[in-house]
């Protein structure tokens, strides 16, 4: 029942990021030269972050259907590969949006810390 308190955590969590993208999607203020390789005004960086995403949400289905050591761990790296691509955008975010973005990011790392795989 712990899995269940995570994701009901981590849906929250989800939930202010995605709304922090789609404020960055309207919004979107960067310049044209990129050093990290992710375009702001191109949009390449949905492509990043929404393949982050649908990696961690096939981690959190296989861990739901099977909460092994090995699918809690995968879980676990899923979810900080989503946090690492949003911090990589985080030039694309405007200023005025960046606080916000900024606290969701701990939010759900912080959450990321609380879970314990070697409960399974």
């Amino acid at each position: 029942m712990k899995f269940q308190n995570y994701l009901k955590t981590l849906k929250k969590s989800i939930f202010k990021l995605v709304l922090s993208l789609f404020t960055l999607v309207l919004l979107t203020n960067c310049s044209k030269d990129d050093d990290n390789g992710t375009s702001c005004l191109k949009g390449s960086w949905v492509q990043e972050v929404s393949s982050e995403l649908e990696v961690w949400l096939a981690a959190a289905s296989s861990y739901g259907e099977n909460p092994t050591l090995e699918n809690c761990t995968s879980y676990k790296s899923a979810i900080n590969g989503y946090l690492n691509a949003l911090d990589r955008i985080k030039k694309c975010v405007p200023t005025e949006s960046l606080n916000e973005f900024n606290a969701s990011i701990e939010e759900g790392k912080e959450s990321l810390s609380k879970i314990d795989c070697s409960e399974n």
